[in-house]
């Protein structure tokens, strides 16, 4: 038995992807797998019996992930799915699940998952949250540390890259990493679509002037040479 670590129940259908991934989650120092499990009956006894701290799952119907959240309802559950549908993925939220995994993720995006589902976030494959976002189903936070909360908070609340690293006591170049990093996780391309997310997401308070800077890297630079040559603001779009 690991201490201190994310406790996991594994729940997939097929043994084959079932051992093997039993194997590689365990290698994690940050996770012990509790058990492994076939979805039905004896996933439900399992996580209702073990009060694992996450479900890992490909649950099927969303009536069966339902009903695998009543079944140990401190659990948080993480959908590991074979289908990149978003279609699947917002049922699966609205089911209660608290994040969605394609199988064609890396292990360290798994991994990735698991670790923000049991701090508490929710977690969705970045190549959904277009479609989540357009239904209403998606994650607030989707697999951003906190650190990367700090930064787009600030990001959308009309900071430079340089104002929002002397704030957080980095250098201008290890925020704009942040700022990239942000961008991909949540599938927007410019600084509008970050105040936008930030505003949906509930992370400004209503009395923040939604202004977002954009900032333009000089002419024949490269991206670690980019500065901020002029800043225009952009009216936020609402939420």
């Amino acid at each position: 038995m690991k201490s201190g670590c994310i406790r996991v129940l594994l729940v997939e259908a097929h043994a084959m992807v079932r051992e093997a991934l039993g194997i590689l989650l365990g290698e994690s120092p940050s996770i012990e797998v509790v058990a492994l499990a076939v979805p039905g009956d004896e996933a439900a006894e399992l996580a209702g019996r073990l009060s694992p701290d996450v479900v890992v799952t490909d649950a099927g119907s969303p009536e069966a992930l339902a009903g695998m959240i009543r079944s140990c309802p401190p659990a948080r559950v993480l959908v590991l799915s074979a289908t990149e549908d978003s279609t699947a993925a917002i049922a699966a939220f609205r089911a209660g699940a608290k994040g969605y995994v394609t199988k064609h993720s890396s292990l360290q995006a798994l991994i990735e998952a698991i670790t923000c589902v049991a701090r508490g976030g929710s977690f969705a494959s970045p190549q959904l949250m277009r479609a989540l976002f357009d239904s209403g189903s998606a994650p607030p936070t989707p697999g951003l540390t906190p650190r990367e909360l700090q930064v787009l908070r600030l990001l959308a609340s009309g900071k430079s890259s340089k104002e929002a690293a002397v704030a957080l006591n980095v250098q201008t170049e290890t925020l704009r990493t942040y700022r990239k990093q942000i961008m991909r996780k949540i599938q927007v391309n410019n600084a509008a679509g970050l105040t936008r997310f930030a505003m949906q997401a509930g992370l400004l308070p209503d009395s923040t002037p939604h202004r977002a800077p954009v900032e333009r890297a000089d002419a024949g630079g490269s991206g670690t040479a980019a500065r901020q040559d002029r800043r225009r603001w952009l009216p936020a779009c609402p939420p």
